[in-house]
């Protein structure tokens, strides 16, 4: 049974809503997130992941969201972070998802920010094109410039096996709008996870 990782930050949120979306290491994910196997063609740099969650508690807010089953996807896919076929490799697993315009496959961590932090493997989902544009150019590059020369925050990290998903994270996995500025749209989303 995965335990929770103590030195990653679970930005005050409920131990059922602690979503990992970033590993330092095949060991991490395998003691923090589930077993995994590697998925076929890929040269081992994406893993199918069997998750099991610490807690499955929502409470009733979050059952009401449309996606909300996504927080605790049992198959989940999780690619190495310069991995470039990761798309292909998205869709060989999920073959049943429909392939459209409006559809993408978003590395639900900032790849940016997992190379400055050293972070290996990252999560992905498919969300709406729309969504994966309004969290892409705020929060996450956001993110990037406050962090790229914060060398006493990435030994900090270092410390860490696991990045766990925040507010602004959660609401790209159910596939609603983040905003294209840091905190903008967010509000009254933010009352779902606490």
């Amino acid at each position: 049974m995965p335990t929770i990782d103590l030195k990653a930050p679970n930005h005050n949120l409920s131990n059922s809503l602690l979503t990992p979306i970033a590993a330092m290491s095949l060991e991490a994910i395998e003691n923090h997130v589930g077993s995994y196997q590697f998925v076929e063609g890929t040269n081992q740099k994406a893993l199918i992941v069997n998750w099991e969650p610490y807690e499955q508690n929502f409470n009733d807010k979050i059952k009401e969201l449309q996606f909300h089953e996504r927080i605790h996807q049992p198959i989940q896919v999780w690619v190495a972070v310069d991995f470039k076929n990761y798309r292909k490799a998205y869709f060989d697993v999920f073959h049943d998802i429909e392939k459209h315009n409006n559809l993408v496959v978003d590395h639900i961590f900032n790849r940016k920010l997992a190379r400055i932090w050293n972070y290996q493997y990252i999560r992905l989902i498919h969300v709406d094109r729309s969504i994966n544009s309004s969290s892409g150019k705020g929060q996450e590059t956001f993110g990037v410039d406050l962090m790229k020369d914060n060398e006493d925050y990435r030994v900090k990290v270092r410390e860490r096996n696991i990045a766990y998903a925040d507010p602004f994270e959660l609401l790209k996995i159910v596939n609603l709008k983040v905003g294209k500025k840091p905190f903008l749209n967010v509000s009254d989303s933010f009352t779902f996870w606490y």
